[in-house]
């Protein structure tokens, strides 16, 4: 497990599987301004409880699965990222409370450009200032959990907006494709409560 590394950047092209792989409860990371092209899995893939991560500035590009893979992680923090061109959703999220994501473009995704999955009902997952062009879909859910969504852009998202259990909810988001009224999500179907992490991300994230 690594602690306090900083991963920035780095050009990764045609990896065999994954890009970058965090794992086995790393803690208190960043990645940025790295460039990850063509990666035969996902670009990035985080899980097994690595905790307090922050992605900022990165791109990434062509992935043959998500391009963005987080499971049974916490305290995500991903901002001003480009994510495009995945063969996948172009972010994935399952069993991981805590998670963020701010100002980054979602776009030509094959399946979702976000894409949420077993969330703990409880702690809030937010989206705020994304931009969603032209995925399968903007947003789904498969027992999503409490979702804030705020500042989102989805005038250019076609042909779904929202797919999965999250079209029940989305009226509001429907009539407002630009965010400009914070909309809050709590769609059926998220497993039982937990308790919201305690996120301390690391210094100059």
């Amino acid at each position: 497990a690594s602690r306090g590394a900083v991963i920035e950047g780095n050009t990764i092209s045609g990896a065999a599987e994954h890009g970058v792989r965090i794992s086995t409860g790393s803690r208190s990371l960043r990645l940025v301004g790295n460039r990850i092209e063509k990666a035969g899995i996902s670009a990035i893939f985080i899980d097994s409880g690595t905790a307090n991560v922050t992605l900022e500035r990165n791109r990434l590009t062509a992935s043959q699965g998500d391009a963005l893979s987080i499971r049974q992680a916490h305290c995500i923090r991903i901002r001003d990222n480009l994510v495009e061109n995945a063969g996948g959703n172009g972010i994935k999220v399952r069993q991981s409370p805590g998670v963020e994501l701010s100002g980054n473009v979602l776009r030509r995704n094959a399946s979702a450009g976000v894409l949420l999955r077993d969330q703990q009902r409880g702690p809030e997952t937010v989206l705020a200032r994304n931009v969603f062009t032209a995925n399968q879909s903007g947003l789904s859910g498969a027992g999503a959990s409490r979702l804030r969504l705020a500042g989102n852009d989805f005038t250019r998202q076609f042909p779904r907006l929202v797919s999965g259990d999250l079209v029940y909810g989305a009226r509001e988001l429907l009539t407002d494709l630009v965010g400009s009224s914070p909309i809050v999500l709590e769609p059926a179907g998220a497993v039982s409560t937990g308790a919201p992490p305690a996120c301390q991300f690391p210094e100059g994230a």
